[in-house]
């Protein structure tokens, strides 16, 4: 399912888009004030509308109760396990933790499975579902491992955000076939959908200009974290759905198992740095990680997805 070279040529793409955000930094064209504003246009407008066009352009009735109920149960779970096992890894070293944990599938990984797989939009839109609920968990769950003292999110305000109201809204729209009866409606919402790849890889390149190279590469923290993130997660996520496949009468499908080694196997959370330092641990590290994690991610997820061929 996965080619290595295209995966690679992909990936090298998406983070050469970092060049961009860092020239005009550098330049002094693109400043603090400017970042909040270009993530409210990706969360709010161009991602919302990325999920809407996926699906739009697939027949959720078609993907199947089993794999839909997997991709939901398998976040929770998924995480927990993660979790468990940085504490091993890192013991009390949050944002390490945090940074292994949650993967970025939203900012990255749906525009990765919709890049890789543009005849299947299935597989980009169950990595919609996944990211749905790693939202949850990572205003909840998430804040809680940053934080030393327990905080409480309310559900009410994850469920009200529009990446979740487009999930919605995306359901009914493809249920009803809209998609095939107003093409036109594709068009005019994949403008938006196609703003959230340059527009999230800027802002990263905007975050790696602020960092000397030496920051990031020389940290061991980054390797620690990245073989956790990018190796022991999708490798775990690989082992649940193999082991799931094996029990009599249900089936999985291949994009399903394709959208969840995107979701799990992609660099850590862009929202990292934000959440640490609302937590008052170390936002520089969490944004080294970040980045570092992206700019691996080249040669991980390439090596992660031959693990991955000769699995299923």
């Amino acid at each position: 399912m996965f080619d290595f070279y295209v995966l690679t040529e992909k990936i090298l793409m998406f983070v050469l888009l970092l060049i961009p955000g860092y020239i005009l930094s550098k330049c002094k064209l693109l400043g603090d004030k400017a970042i909040p504003g270009l993530t409210e246009i990706i969360t709010k407008i161009a991602m919302p509308c990325l999920v809407i066009v996926k699906m739009l352009e697939t027949d959720i009735s078609k993907l199947g109760v089993a794999n839909v109920i997997f991709c939901i149960i398998h976040v929770p779970v998924m995480l927990f396990l993660l979790y468990i096992l940085t504490g091993l890894v890192f013991k009390k070293r949050r944002v390490e933790r945090f940074c292994s944990v949650f993967p970025n599938c939203g900012f990255l990984g749906i525009p990765l499975a919709a890049a890789m797989f543009p005849d299947q939009p299935e597989v980009a839109v169950f990595v919609a579902i996944w990211n749905i609920f790693n939202s949850v968990m990572v205003l909840t769950f998430g804040v809680n491992i940053l934080s030393p003292v327990q905080k409480k999110s309310g559900i009410l305000s994850i469920i009200l955000k529009p990446i979740s109201i487009s999930a919605v809204v995306g359901i009914v729209l493809s249920v009803l076939h809209v998609g095939e009866k107003v093409p036109s409606l594709i068009a005019y919402t994949g403008y938006f959908a196609d703003l959230t790849t340059p527009l999230s890889m800027t802002i990263l390149g905007y975050e790696l200009s602020k960092l000397k190279p030496g920051d990031i590469f020389l940290r061991r923290e980054l390797y620690t974290t990245s073989i956790m993130k990018m190796c022991i997660s999708p490798l775990l996520a690989f082992v649940m759905v193999y082991l799931v496949m094996l029990i009599p009468g249900v089936e999985l499908s291949m994009p399903l198992a394709a959208a969840i080694f995107i979701a799990t196997g992609v660099p850590t959370a862009a929202i990292a740095s934000a959440l640490s330092r609302d937590a008052g641990q170390d936002s520089g590290l969490a944004a080294i990680l970040t980045v570092g994690t992206t700019i691996l991610s080249v040669v991980f997820l390439p090596l992660m997805s031959i693990v991955f061929e000769l699995m299923f």
